[in-house]
């Protein structure tokens, strides 16, 4: 395997912070990444350089592609007050890169996609799924990976807010809407896409990447109260007050995502058999991991 340089979006954000060292441990000696950041600068490592920028920033970006053989795009704006933050951030973002990339010769593009990645989960998933649409016609050998909802941190959203109901709470209230989680690991998650990374020919392609059992909100409640080994009442909240209270939330300045109930209940890509066949991937079911990382 010959070394490839690489210029890397997101690299300390939720799954960045768990794939980032296997990469700098796998990858061939004389690698070089450039991390595009805000702030942090976790690792101390002679073959990085951390450019401060974010992914709007035109002038960081092609500093960061020039000399780069690959770009891994892991930065997005996952909750926003607007439509437009999110398409402004993340489609218009990738946008950027691509066009940094053409100018720097980028042998390969990969882009950290998500399961929500549909027109119908609101202006997240519309934003990245017309950011996979940029890339797919870009002309730039790319790689598009879709992963489910993260766990396995005390910091991850979403799950981690229903821990948090389950913990506190004996009557847990939730919203009766149709929605569903695939949840994956981030050690899973970490290991299976350095490994894709690290994998030179595969281009122009796209896998998804979710846990091996998709989930109702009150199935999800039920297997995290196993893990913790409590005992608790689930109270259904009807999805009609929950769309008045959003939208009364909203009316009077509460920070509530603008689609949060779509995002909730849209069309959701949990078809893993592709990465199963191809890739050998067989994710822990959620019930089971739970009571590996929730118990610690």
């Amino acid at each position: 395997m010959t070394a490839e340089n690489y210029f890397i979006t997101g690299s300390t954000g939720l799954l960045g912070e768990t794939f980032m060292p296997l990469l700098l441990g796998w990858a061939p000696a004389g690698t070089v990444f450039k991390l595009l950041v805000r702030d942090k600068r976790p690792w101390n490592n002679p073959n990085i350089k951390y450019i401060e920028g974010d992914i709007t920033d035109e002038k960081a970006i092609q500093e960061g592609a020039s000399g780069a053989g690959v770009i891994i795009h892991m930065a997005a704006l996952s909750h926003a007050r607007t439509a437009g933050q999110y398409l402004n951030v993340n489609t218009k973002g990738t946008e950027n890169l691509l066009a940094a990339a053409q100018s720097a010769g980028i042998k390969r593009f990969i882009f950290i996609s998500s399961r929500y990645a549909d027109p119908s989960c609101g202006a997240y998933g519309l934003s990245k799924y017309k950011s996979e649409e940029l890339i797919k016609n870009s002309g730039i050998p790319y790689l598009i990976v879709r992963f489910g909802e993260l766990y396995g941190k005390q910091s991850v959203p979403g799950i981690e807010k229903l821990v948090k109901l389950v913990r506190k709470l004996p009557v847990v209230p939730y919203p009766d809407l149709p929605a569903t989680f695939a949840p994956l690991s981030l050690s899973e998650a970490s290991d299976i896409l350095c490994g894709l990374v690290l994998n030179q020919s595969i281009v122009n392609t796209q896998y998804t990447l979710t846990g091996s059992v998709v989930y109702t909100i009150r199935e999800m409640l039920k297997h995290i109260a196993g893990a913790l080994g409590v005992k608790r009442v689930f109270l259904p909240i009807p999805g009609s007050i929950i769309k008045f209270i959003h939208d009364t939330g909203r009316a009077i300045g509460l920070p509530f995502d603008e689609d949060m109930i779509s995002r909730l209940t849209g069309r959701k890509d949990d078809d893993i058999s592709r990465a199963k066949q191809e890739l050998g991937f067989n994710p822990v079911p959620f019930e089971q991991g739970a009571r590996m990382y929730f118990l610690r």
